[in-house]
Protein backbone atom coordinates (compact mmCIF):
# COMPACT_ATOMS: atom_id res chain seq x y z
CA UNK A 1 0.00 0.00 0.00
CA UNK A 2 1.10 3.43 -0.82
CA UNK A 3 2.09 6.05 1.90
CA UNK A 4 -1.02 8.26 0.44
CA UNK A 5 -3.01 5.60 0.57
CA UNK A 6 -2.44 4.32 4.32
CA UNK A 7 -2.52 8.34 4.96
CA UNK A 8 -6.07 8.30 3.60
CA UNK A 9 -6.86 5.07 5.13
CA UNK A 10 -6.28 6.22 8.60
CA UNK A 11 -7.90 9.37 8.19
CA UNK A 12 -11.07 7.92 7.12
CA UNK A 13 -10.32 5.03 9.85
CA UNK A 14 -9.80 8.36 12.44
CA UNK A 15 -13.26 10.38 11.01
CA UNK A 16 -15.56 7.42 11.31
CA UNK A 17 -14.50 6.69 14.85
CA UNK A 18 -14.96 10.78 15.66
CA UNK A 19 -18.02 10.47 13.83
CA UNK A 20 -19.64 7.98 15.86
CA UNK A 21 -18.30 9.22 19.10
CA UNK A 22 -19.67 12.62 18.32
CA UNK A 23 -23.32 10.65 17.86
CA UNK A 24 -23.21 8.45 20.79
CA UNK A 25 -22.26 11.35 23.09
CA UNK A 26 -25.05 13.61 21.39
CA UNK A 27 -27.38 10.58 21.92
CA UNK A 28 -26.65 10.05 25.43
CA UNK A 29 -26.78 13.43 26.41
CA UNK A 30 -29.81 14.19 25.43
CA UNK A 31 -31.18 10.43 26.95
CA UNK A 32 -29.18 11.93 30.50
CA UNK A 33 -31.35 15.23 30.36
CA UNK A 34 -34.77 13.82 29.16
CA UNK A 35 -34.63 11.44 31.74
CA UNK A 36 -33.50 14.06 34.50
CA UNK A 37 -36.41 16.25 33.25
CA UNK A 38 -38.50 12.88 33.68
CA UNK A 39 -37.69 12.72 37.35
CA UNK A 40 -38.92 16.41 38.56
CA UNK A 41 -35.61 17.91 38.28
CA UNK A 42 -34.93 21.84 37.11
CA UNK A 43 -33.17 22.62 34.25
CA UNK A 44 -30.67 24.31 36.75
CA UNK A 45 -30.33 21.36 38.31
CA UNK A 46 -29.45 19.08 35.28
CA UNK A 47 -27.09 21.64 33.95
CA UNK A 48 -25.49 21.38 37.49
CA UNK A 49 -25.00 17.44 37.36
CA UNK A 50 -24.07 17.43 33.96
CA UNK A 51 -21.67 19.53 34.83
CA UNK A 52 -19.95 17.54 37.67
CA UNK A 53 -20.34 14.58 35.94
CA UNK A 54 -18.14 16.02 33.25
CA UNK A 55 -15.50 18.12 35.69
CA UNK A 56 -15.19 14.32 38.08
CA UNK A 57 -15.59 11.59 35.94
CA UNK A 58 -15.53 12.43 31.67
CA UNK A 59 -12.39 14.89 31.89
CA UNK A 60 -10.16 12.45 33.93
CA UNK A 61 -11.28 9.17 31.32
CA UNK A 62 -10.56 11.69 28.88
CA UNK A 63 -7.48 12.58 28.98
CA UNK A 64 -6.12 9.51 31.90
CA UNK A 65 -5.00 6.56 30.92
CA UNK A 66 -4.11 4.33 27.75
CA UNK A 67 -5.26 6.29 24.62
CA UNK A 68 -4.58 3.75 22.28
CA UNK A 69 -7.39 1.05 23.70
CA UNK A 70 -11.07 1.69 23.95
CA UNK A 71 -12.74 1.96 26.63
CA UNK A 72 -15.99 2.99 27.86
CA UNK A 73 -17.19 6.21 29.68
CA UNK A 74 -18.08 6.22 32.91
CA UNK A 75 -21.56 5.70 33.86
CA UNK A 76 -23.06 8.53 35.09
CA UNK A 77 -23.70 7.93 38.84
CA UNK A 78 -26.40 10.49 39.75
CA UNK A 79 -25.98 9.88 43.67
CA UNK A 80 -21.90 10.42 43.03
CA UNK A 81 -23.11 13.51 41.30
CA UNK A 82 -25.56 14.90 43.59
CA UNK A 83 -23.11 13.89 46.63
CA UNK A 84 -20.20 16.16 44.77
CA UNK A 85 -22.31 19.00 43.95
CA UNK A 86 -23.39 18.77 47.48
CA UNK A 87 -19.65 19.36 49.18
CA UNK A 88 -19.16 22.31 46.73
CA UNK A 89 -20.42 25.89 45.98
CA UNK A 90 -18.70 25.20 42.99
CA UNK A 91 -21.49 25.16 40.98
CA UNK A 92 -23.54 28.25 41.41
CA UNK A 93 -23.11 30.52 39.18
CA UNK A 94 -24.49 27.89 36.89
CA UNK A 95 -28.29 29.20 36.44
Amino acid sequence: MQHNERDQQEHETTENAYRRGWTQGIEEASRLVLQLGELGYKPTEIKRLLAVYDDHFLAPWRHDGDLSKRTAPPPFNINECKAILEQTTGYDWIV
